[in-house]
């Protein structure tokens, strides 16, 4: 165990409804950061606005061994984060940002930031993900083919550099954080932790994902019942970045699939009327790419090729079947002749 002299580590929980939503699964998240064998931290709770009582359960039960920050409103996970590092003390020198679905192994944080100190390039930091209904995850690169982040879904032996770092339970540095203007609020939540990670990235600093210590997750557990709005963003922000970062090529390839994604659920809209509404979110998400462009494109020319040929080690081959969508269109192509 690290000493008294370890560096003060703020871990930042997010919750919306979670007492309603995942029971139990709450208070072992909460639990688990109050077990942690790392000696110096600080726990604040942020609240998006909950209406399930998770407040005055906290407040009973937990009494003054956390501070809670209420918000009036849902603020999604960007600005509720931004804003909750204010409330950081000025000494802490790394972040921990947490779901309210995440119960961290007990040695998590200590084995976090024992690697960031013995290596100060290192920005953002993560475990491995375990999940009762998926793989292990560790991190995760981009999709050469279609320009789509993916998760790196397996257990290495080593630890693993990697383009970005799930912010479900990640460790990151303050000041660093701070200097880069904390996570896009535009992007309200989803593929915010890819963007914090490519723009760290440009700034000399490295992710990783360690195998050595590991957190459970629920995944889904708080967005569950709202996946219209978390098919929407993750399309949208998608997109964004790659307008932001992607070398030509990448960004070219990337508009393809996000096209040839649209034209697939449209397709599937004419016999699933379930995906009529994904059909006017993704459509949406065209709008705002069209209303935003000149923003976006200001945000491109701020970046060098040198950080977009960075950005390009981290853009993989991946096993790649057109598979689902290509056969679906394949067979409804009859219909069009």
């Amino acid at each position: 165990m690290m000493d008294q002299g370890s560096p003060k580590v703020s871990v930042l929980i997010l919750n919306y409804n979670g007492r309603s939503l995942l029971g139990d699964l709450f208070d072992e998240a909460i639990e688990s950061v109050f077990n942690q064998t790392y000696p110096n931290l600080e726990v604040i709770l942020l609240d998006n606005g909950s209406n399930d009582g998770s407040i005055d359960y906290i407040t009973r039960k937990y009494d003054n061994r956390l501070k809670i920050i209420m918000f009036t409103e849902n603020y999604g996970f960007c600005k509720a984060i931004n804003l909750g590092v204010n409330y950081t003390s000025n000494d802490s020198k790394y972040l921990m940002f947490m779901n309210c679905d995440a119960v961290l192994s007990n040695d998590y944080i200590e084995r976090l930031v024992s690697f960031m100190e013995d290596d100060r390039t290192i920005g953002a930091i993560q475990g491995l993900e375990i999940s009762s209904t998926a793989p292990p995850l560790i991190g995760g690169l981009v999709d050469s083919l279609l320009g789509r982040p993916f998760t790196i879904n397996i257990r290495p032996d080593s630890p693993l550099r990697v383009l970005w770092v799930a912010f479900t339970a990640c460790v990151v540095d303050k000041r660093l954080f701070l200097s880069l203007g904390g996570l896009p609020t535009e992007f309200f939540m989803y593929h915010d932790d890819v963007d914090f990670c490519v723009r760290m990235l440009a700034h000399g600093r490295k992710s990783y994902g360690v195998p050595y210590t590991n957190y459970f997750h629920k995944r889904g557990g708080i967005v569950k019942s709202t996946v219209w709005l978390r098919e929407y963003l993750s399309y949208r922000n998608r997109g964004l970045i790659a307008i932001r970062y992607f070398p030509k090529k990448y960004l070219l390839r990337s508009v393809i699939g996000l096209i040839f994604e649209l034209s697939y659920t449209i397709l599937r809209s004419f016999h699933d009327s379930d995906k009529r509404l994904e059909t006017l979110l993704y459509l949406r998400a065209l709008v705002y790419f069209m209303r935003n462009l000149r923003r976006e494109l200001n945000i491109r020319l701020s970046y060098s090729k040198q950080t977009k040929d960075k950005i390009s080690y981290f853009m993989v081959n991946v096993s790649f079947r057109l598979s689902q969508a290509h056969r679906y269109m394949y067979q409804l192509l009859p219909m069009f002749k």
